[in-house]
C-alpha cells in the first residue's frame, strides 16, 4: 500500500497493520491461499457454511441489490443465474449503476463485493466464509 492511501485510511504504521485481526483492517492486505481459490460457491454450500435459499448482498454508493444462492452453488439475480460470484457482482453493479459497463468497468471481485450473514447473524464477505472453510478442513 502507497503511504498517500494508508494516510488516507489513517494508517501511520504500516507495520502495525498487520498485527491487527484481518477484520478490524480498513482493507485487507491478506492474499488468497492456494487453497481458498479452489472454493467454489458450491462448495461452501456442501460444507453448510452457506444455505440453498441464503440471501446476499452487495452495496455501493447506498444502493444495494440482492440475491439468492442456488442449491447447486451459484447465484439467482433478479431472475437470472450466474455460475461465479464475480459475475454476479459485475451484474450487480450494473444495475446498480444503470447502464452496461465495459470489460474493464465491468472487474468486480465477487468474493469481495457479496455478503451473507454469518452463524452470529454479522454480515460478513464470501471471502471470509471461504476463509473460515478452508481453516476447519
Amino acid at each position: 500500500m502507497s503511504k498517500k492511501k494508508a494516510k488516507a485510511v489513517g494508517v501511520t504504521n504500516l507495520a502495525s497493520l498487520d498485527r491487527l485481526p484481518t477484520e478490524a483492517r480498513p482493507f485487507s492486505r491478506r492474499l488468497v491461499s492456494p487453497e481458498e481459490r479452489k472454493l467454489t460457491l458450491y462448495d461452501l454450500v456442501a460444507r453448510g457454511i452457506l444455505a440453498p435459499g441464503s440471501t446476499l448482498r452487495c452495496s455501493l454508493r447506498g444502493k444495494q441489490v440482492s440475491a439468492k444462492v442456488t442449491p447447486d452453488g451459484r447465484m439467482k439475480l433478479e431472475g437470472v443465474t450466474y455460475e461465479t460470484p464475480s459475475k454476479a457482482g459485475t451484474a450487480a453493479k450494473e444495475i446498480m449503476t444503470n447502464r452496461k459497463l465495459s470489460h474493464v468497468e465491468g472487474v468486480v471481485n465477487g468474493w469481495q463485493v457479496w455478503k451473507s450473514k454469518d452463524q452470529s447473524g454479522r454480515w460478513v464477505t464470501l471471502r471470509d466464509l471461504r476463509t473460515r472453510a478452508t481453516s476447519s478442513i
